[in-house]
């Protein structure tokens, strides 16, 4: 039999008692490698990251519908870019679809969740995940304006006319990790290699843009890619990074979505009487289809939305920037790379011990209280129980996880 494990004694401190009674109970810290996103997250609060990276602590039933959304929109980008084909495109992301529903009801059996709660739950992930088909499959044909290489025209023409080369490959590079959503090359210069990054925002998308060259997240991508051996993808160098931003609407899949016909019949009385009405009858159940379809005009102020069509002339829903190597080698901005790199690094090679990590502000920009207020609140000899009543599992953030932002 294998030697019984010693109690430790009771933490009374945040450092090595700390750590060795959270490792007794299971929680035990990770190493990992640096990602986009932690330098948002360490500027934001390093003690939330401690929680979420180091001991890879996630709410399990934790609902978002902005983050659920936006991994299915990362998830259809992915399945077009590979299919290049809307239908076999389609079949595999309902494919992931019936998986994940599955995960949830088992999930849910385990937990002990109703078969009423473990149905509106899979109903509002479906909900997602056909939401985010309808927004991405709608920015596909929208126009938008390209200051680049590629031809001009609309998303899905893009796509098609690129060389995929990778698809959210997992690249690693000594302590650092980074997971692109693509990997590209033109036709007409097969030599470069540039990396795709697809957004989905809720801002305008030109303005989400302006912001990619001088980002963390851009400079990370580059750089760690750059010291890859470019000839595995039969590429000489990096052209530098191309981010396609795609403005979530503020439509919701719902009633409004439903066939319909015309009531056309002679108003009876006002100062419209005998006229025809022309008003909307609807019957039957939402049809995602008609969701897309009210998604495009709504991107493209046509329709129902003919009333925004010139803001969408002047601000398009839908674009596409690059940032250059040439800009991203400038030395100011190497500099300034290696600087958050440097930050980023001052915490992951940090002993893992809560007292470690200071806290942040724990209400969160959306003016809700941070998912990880019961651990801030408490010291750490109750977070294992704090773990098991709030529902908390451990989950390696180095898994394949889209990286997009959601903002």
């Amino acid at each position: 039999m294998p030697p019984e494990t010693e109690t430790p004694k009771v933490p009374t401190t945040g450092g090595q008692d700390a750590r060795e009674w959270l490792s007794y109970h299971g929680i035990a810290p990770r190493n990992v490698g640096i990602r986009s996103s932690d330098y948002r997250s360490l500027r934001s609060c390093p003690f939330s990251w401690y929680l979420s990276r180091r001991l890879g602590l996630v709410k399990a039933s934790r609902y978002s519908a902005a983050l659920s959304r936006g991994s299915w929109a990362h998830l259809a980008f992915a399945a077009y870019s590979l299919r290049k084909n809307k239908e076999a495109a389609l079949e595999m992301y309902e494919s992931v679809m019936d998986l994940r529903l599955q995960e949830l009801r088992a999930y849910g059996r385990t937990a002990g969740q109703s078969a009423e709660l473990i149905r509106e739950i899979q109903e509002r992930e479906e909900k997602d995940a056909r939401t985010a088909w309808a927004w991405f499959s709608a920015s596909m044909i929208v126009q938008f304006a390209l200051d680049g290489e590629g031809p001009t025209g609309k998303l899905g023409g893009w796509v098609d006319f690129v060389d995929i080369v990778a698809q959210e490959p997992m690249l690693r590079f000594q302590d650092c990790v980074i997971q692109p959503d693509a990997l590209i090359k033109f036709p007409n210069n097969p030599k470069d290699l540039w990396i795709v990054d697809f957004k989905t925002t809720s801002s305008s998308a030109t303005e989400r843009l302006q912001a990619c060259p001088i980002e963390f997240q851009t400079q990370h991508y580059f750089h760690v890619m750059n010291q890859l051996d470019l000839a595995e993808y039969n590429a000489e160098r990096l052209g530098g990074v191309i981010h396609i931003a795609v403005q979530k609407p503020t439509i919701e899949f719902g009633m409004k979505d439903r066939p319909f016909t015309l009531d056309t019949s002679p108003l009876k009385s006002g100062p419209r009487k005998g006229e025809p009405r022309n008003e909307k009858v609807f019957v039957g159940e939402p049809d995602p289809a008609l969701y897309e379809q009210r998604c495009y005009e709504w991107y493209t102020g046509t329709g129902e939305y003919l009333h925004m069509e010139p803001e969408r002339l002047t601000n398009p829903c839908v674009n596409i920037s690059y940032t250059s190597a040439t800009h991203l080698l400038d030395t100011k901005l190497i500099t300034q790379y290696h600087e958050r790199l440097k930050f980023c690094r001052s915490y992951a090679n940090r002993e893992p011990y809560p007292d470690n990590f200071e806290m942040g502000d724990p209400i969160q920009g959306t003016g809700m209280p941070s998912v990880y207020l019961p651990f801030m609140m408490t010291d750490p000899v109750v977070w294992p129980d704090i773990v098991r009543q709030e529902n908390f599992v451990q989950r390696d953030r180095d898994d394949a996880v889209p990286e997009g932002d959601m903002a």
